[in-house]
């Protein structure tokens, strides 16, 4: 990874430059500063973002598909703790170091951003600072929307997280889903039975389609339906 942190370190070099001299051009919006101290990365199906306890380095932004945080329970068990999909941005740690684990749920293409850079550009940038809070406001509200999905049945558990992936993944009338069974799981805290043979009672009743290994949502009030 020593190139990625060359690349990094470049970018930060330029950003320093746009902050403390004189920009060429229009100065960028706080959406471009970020592109600007990114490095675009390719991670495989699968792939490892960071471990727990890896050092807190680098941000993440999702430019295309979708990735997952979890922990590893002492009995081995994975608990997901949140998916990822493009446009957001991952990573945030209170510490030094990670406290969760991240990969590639899907192919994903990350912009990665080194914090020390993003915090250096923010204390001088009241934008920037707010477009990081926002960020920061998201992962805390989308924390809070997992915590009450917990508390429901599991039917509107799966329900719940259809609904929210399709809104989080706007663009199309038919939303599909490339997330396995066994994610939604590991994210639900139930069964993978469960989560099977709810999926093909939301597929009799046309409010989804299985096909390919994905899961298009057809009809999101019938899914609302079950919320009640």
């Amino acid at each position: 990874m020593q190139s990625l942190a060359v690349k990094a370190e470049k970018s930060r070099a330029l950003a320093g430059h746009m902050v403390f001299g004189i920009p060429r051009g229009p100065v960028p919006s706080s959406a471009e500063q970020f592109e600007l101290l990114g490095t675009e990365v390719a991670f495989p199906r699968n792939g490892q973002f960071y471990v727990e306890g890896d050092s807190s380095t680098y941000l993440y932004k999702i430019v295309s598909g979708v990735a997952r945080s979890y922990r590893m329970t002492a009995d081995g068990r994975r608990q997901i703790v949140a998916f990822y999909v493009s446009g957001d941005v991952f990573g945030f740690e209170v510490g030094d170091s990670h406290t969760l684990s991240a990969e590639a749920v899907t192919d994903v293409r990350v912009r990665l951003v080194k914090l020390a850079s993003l915090l250096n550009i923010a204390s001088h940038d009241d934008d920037v600072a707010h477009q990081l809070w926002l960020n920061v406001g998201r992962e805390i509200r989308r924390n809070q929307d997992h915590i009450l999905q917990l508390g429901r049945a599991a039917p509107a558990r799966v329900a719940s997280f259809l609904l929210e992936m399709a809104r989080r993944m706007p663009g199309a009338d038919a939303v599909a889903l490339s997330i396995s069974r066994l994610d939604i799981a590991d994210y639900l805290d139930i069964r993978i039975e469960t989560v099977s043979r709810t999926l093909t009672q939301l597929a009799r009743s046309g409010a989804i389609a299985l096909s390919c290994r994905k899961i298009i949502v057809r009809n999101r009030a019938l899914l609302t339906e079950l919320l009640d």
